[in-house]
């Protein structure tokens, strides 16, 4: 069940959500909102006809405190997401992305270090059913007999391979791998994760609450 959760919510739809350039400047509200919240002359210019003309301000300031409060919610989450998302996600749109740029700059000895930290990923508690199986494929696939002591710098050292002779060598388990490298990444940190989601969406049902209340006096009246 987590495993689904996991796959179906991952970094990449949290990335939609709350790494938006539009929620991401969400941020800095908490900074600034309260000159808002306290700014006399905006609580009247936010006045509606549909408030009671008997205590006017009341309606217009309590709008403008659901928003503000809603706000910090989006912030919250905004926030968290930037200190918790992955590098590799945040840089890079797709997995194919990531496979494209990093292919052009990898060597064996990176190769291994990403196959062991994939290797890492399938006991994990948060680890999709699919994303096992992929691991599996590729934890005993052979990508070098070098050692961490040779030369990984194609090119520049005697006896050492092109990068095309090289991936040749391995063929497409250099792509597979770092396609499942990706995909570790975008269901790492469950929880924190989880957390992003769940702050950025009560943001957005409190900051739904006001317009709520409008229409419906707009209905009734």
């Amino acid at each position: 069940m987590i495993g689904l959760l996991s796959n179906a919510l991952d970094w990449d739809v949290t990335k939609k959500i709350a790494g938006s350039r539009l929620v991401a400047t969400s941020a800095i509200f908490p900074f600034i909102g309260y000159l808002a919240l306290l700014n006399v002359e905006l609580i009247g210019f936010f006045q509606l006809y549909i408030d009671s003309a008997q205590s006017p301000g009341l309606p217009t300031q309590s709008r403008i405190e659901e928003i503000y409060f809603a706000m910090l919610w989006i912030s919250a989450g905004a926030i968290l997401f930037q200190l918790s998302c992955p590098k590799e996600i945040k840089g890079f749109v797709t997995r194919y992305d990531l496979i494209e740029k990093e292919i052009e700059v990898t060597g064996p000895i990176r190769l291994q270090n990403i196959q062991r930290d994939v290797v890492k990923c399938k006991d994990a508690w948060w680890a999709s059913e699919e994303l096992r199986n992929d691991i599996s494929a590729l934890e005993n696939v052979e990508l070098s007999e070098q050692t961490e002591r040779d030369d990984g710098i194609f090119g520049y050292a005697s006896g050492n391979p092109s990068r095309a002779d090289y991936l040749s060598t391995v063929g497409n388990s250099a792509y597979e791998l770092l396609g499942v490298f990706y995909d570790c990444k975008r269901q790492s940190r469950f929880l924190i994760r989880m957390l992003v989601l769940i702050f950025v969406s009560i943001g957005y049902v409190k900051l739904s609450i006001p317009s709520v209340k409008v229409f419906w006096q707009l209905v009734m009246t």
